[in-house]
């Protein structure tokens, strides 16, 4: 149940007829009075936890992960020594807390409680996390949005979103942005609009890109050769009458380094 201080709490689970989980006699297994909680590394290198008593575990309902987290937490738990009916998990355990009973109190398909433990047990962690929507983010989808992307690469994210919408593909416009962003896609088209103009009808290199790209060049060259002896004085005023122009309009680059005498390079 959602308590009003935005946290979420569970109803009691004792599995199998709702049995109790603390006894006022001691626990019957241990003996001890008090709780506990142990934790062992195993000779497979992994982690064993172990714990014994009345605990309450409580976690804020503002993150769709931090939810995600707790019920996959419940969904370890194990109860040592006792034969459980139920279906086994892929890897042999019969979990304490029983998929449907999860998808019960988390409001979820039990599909996708299946799916996301697969990604738990898969170490997928890229599809595992993705919790920018409340909806989980598939690989699947992931390469159907980028493919919109390449096919459509002058279309801006709200109509990459409205694509897939209208294709009957459940996605959020979050969604689409994040892949965007995650994938590179975002950089790149911001790159790819400063360098060429692209539409449905047209893909062109930009024109003061290309006159950029041509002056840089030019720089480096004169650089090289005033390294190698120097320009005529009819060349040095051709050079500087094509800065001129280029500064006129607007597209002029920075002149490089200074190139250095071959001797002078080395003795630095």
């Amino acid at each position: 149940n959602a308590a009003g201080d935005g946290f979420i709490q569970l109803a009691g689970w004792g599995g199998e007829g709702n049995a109790p989980l603390a006894f006022g006699l001691g626990c019957v297994v241990c003996g001890r009075e008090e709780n506990w909680v142990t934790v062992e590394r195993q000779t497979d290198g992994g982690y064993q936890a172990e714990l014994c008593g009345h605990f309450r575990l409580r976690v804020a309902g503002d993150e769709p992960l931090r939810v995600r987290l707790l019920w996959l937490f419940l969904r370890l738990l194990d109860e040592p020594g006792r034969q459980r009916r139920g279906c086994r998990t892929l890897d042999g355990r019969t979990p304490f807390v029983a998929q449907m009973q999860i998808a019960a109190w988390f409001g979820l398909p039990q599909s996708n409680v299946s799916r996301i433990e697969g990604y738990w047990r898969t170490a997928d962690w890229a599809n595992l996390l993705s919790l920018k929507s409340a909806e989980v983010l598939t690989v699947e989808l992931r390469e159907r949005i980028v493919g919109v992307f390449a096919a459509f690469p002058w279309r801006t994210m709200l109509e990459v979103y409205d694509d897939l919408h209208t294709q009957g593909v459940k996605v959020t416009y979050d969604q689409v942005c994040q892949v965007a962003r995650e994938s590179g896609w975002r950089q790149l088209r911001e790159t790819l609009g400063q360098r060429y103009h692209f539409s449905a009808e047209d893909f062109r290199p930009r024109d003061g890109w290309l006159v950029q790209q041509g002056l840089a060049l030019q720089e480096q060259l004169v650089a090289r050769l005033e390294g190698l002896g120097g320009l005529t004085p009819e060349e040095h005023l051709a050079h500087d009458e094509v800065r001129s122009l280029a500064a006129e309009v607007g597209v002029a680059t920075p002149p490089p380094l200074k190139a250095l005498p071959w001797m002078l390079r080395v003795e630095q």
